[in-house]
């Protein structure tokens, strides 16, 4: 028959109590996530987007990062090619993103794909 006692023993009874503290402290312990629901955009310095603005209107201060696009100057047709996009900081304690805007004042910037010629 069904013995009730034996249903809640001290070890499950722990076991529970541990499961349910954890979830509550990680409910409560947990910090809000930040994000740019269309991306890091419109702070490029382009006049013909958001007016011209750029990281200044938000923030104040802080290194310049150095952004480089490094790959190859020249492409055969039919042929695809590697582009690297670096992005480096002398402060990264509060520099944690950066985004391919930060480029677009040195070179047209397109989602990377393979890019092929003909």
């Amino acid at each position: 028959m069904f013995n009730r006692n034996r249903l809640f023993t001290k070890p499950v009874t722990i076991g529970l109590a541990l499961i349910v503290g954890g979830l509550i402290v990680g409910l409560l312990g947990s910090g809000v996530a930040l994000a740019f629901s269309s991306g890091v955009s419109g702070y490029s310095g382009n006049p013909n987007i958001n007016g011209g603005a750029t990281c200044s209107a938000c923030h104040s201060g802080g290194q310049v990062p150095v952004v480089t696009l490094t790959g190859p100057t020249s492409v055969a047709p039919g042929s695809t090619h590697t582009y690297v996009l670096s992005v480096q900081s002398t402060n990264v304690a509060v520099q944690t993103y950066a985004g391919p805007t930060s480029l677009r004042r040195a070179v047209p910037w397109h989602p990377p794909a393979p890019i092929r010629t003909s």
